[in-house]
């Protein structure tokens, strides 16, 4: 038995979108959160960051230093960041954690001492 061909249907091809797809705008995209909040609200101040680094018990150790030594830790803090190889693989996964550890190492080594 022999199936009769069937007629391909005719596809009129138009430029531009289709009449009832309405035009994408920028309003109508969903808003997605920044994967670093942290990093949005981090300030450019170098001791501002080490202190929102640390937890709160850290913290208010460092704050009672003087401002000169605050200012010290917070840049052995930028060091401990930039030169710890450890941390390099941290930060790829999780920039906001190395940060913390590095901050609570810089405190740790400064109060044991």
């Amino acid at each position: 038995m022999t199936v009769p061909a069937r007629r391909a249907a005719s596809v009129r091809v138009t430029p531009g979108p289709a009449p009832h797809t309405p035009a994408l705008r920028l309003e109508h995209l969903p808003v997605t959160p920044d994967p670093h909040p942290r990093k949005a609200l981090m300030p450019d101040d170098e001791l501002t960051r080490f202190l929102a680094a640390l937890g709160p018990a850290a913290r208010e150790k460092v704050q009672a230093q003087p401002r000169e030594r605050q200012e010290q830790l917070a840049a052995a803090w930028e060091a401990e960041l930039s030169e710890d190889t450890d941390l390099d693989t941290l930060s790829e996964l999780s920039p906001a954690a190395a940060a913390d550890e590095a901050a609570e190492r810089v405190v740790r080594e400064f109060f044991e001492t």
